[in-house]
């Protein structure tokens, strides 16, 4: 087969955004963390998280991980990989995140 599934990793609940560095070392996730569901259902959290992993060949290893807003969905580093910015819809803004590596 063309594809195969290695090392699969648990992150939170509802993972929408991923990107990968621009230097291909790290991996950022948005977790929606139950912060889109009505605050008296089950798993609601005040807050999603934004996640980093180190990437070394096929592993995966959490570095960094700070609270983020609700429903943030999309994310992207910049150019040096030392900032990223992730969109949270239902706070209607953009959080700018620095990330200095490991």
């Amino acid at each position: 087969p063309l594809l195969r599934g290695v090392n699969p990793i648990p992150v939170g609940r509802a993972p929408e955004g991923l990107k990968l560095s621009p230097d291909a070392r790290y991996v950022a996730v948005t977790v929606m963390n139950g912060s889109a569901r009505p605050k008296a259902a089950p798993f609601h959290k005040e807050n999603g998280a934004l996640k980093i992993y180190k990437r070394s060949g096929t592993q995966l290893a959490q570095v960094a991980e700070m609270p983020i807003g609700k429903w943030c969905r999309g994310v992207v580093w910049s150019a040096n990989g030392h900032t990223l910015l992730v969109q949270c819809m239902a706070d209607r803004d953009i959080i700018v995140a620095r990330f200095a590596g490991i």
